[in-house]
């Protein structure tokens, strides 16, 4: 799966980063994930876009960002959430 950088370049999706960047985040707000949680959240964003991703097209960080805006909030991390959407 590729992805529409901010930037325009098109680059292999990495979930990887994600879990970095969710992990980061939650640090800073003092939130507690543990490692089923990261891989509950990680699962849900990958099975989402392999459903609307059918096509192989490229998804783009804005796409990613309301998926895990979503995602987060069904999962009841709010505050999270909340920090998550104001890090650039």
């Amino acid at each position: 799966m590729k992805i529409i950088k901010r930037s325009g370049n098109i680059e292999s999706f990495n979930l990887e980063k994600i879990r970095t960047s969710l992990e980061n985040c939650a640090n800073d707000v003092n939130v507690t994930l543990t490692e089923g949680d990261i891989k509950t959240i990680l699962s849900d964003i990958l099975s989402t876009l392999e459903k609307t991703r059918k096509d192989a097209s490229p998804t783009s960080v804005y796409e990613i960002r309301g998926l895990i805006y979503t995602i987060l909030i069904n999962h009841k991390f709010e505050t999270l959430c909340k920090a998550y959407m104001f890090e650039e």
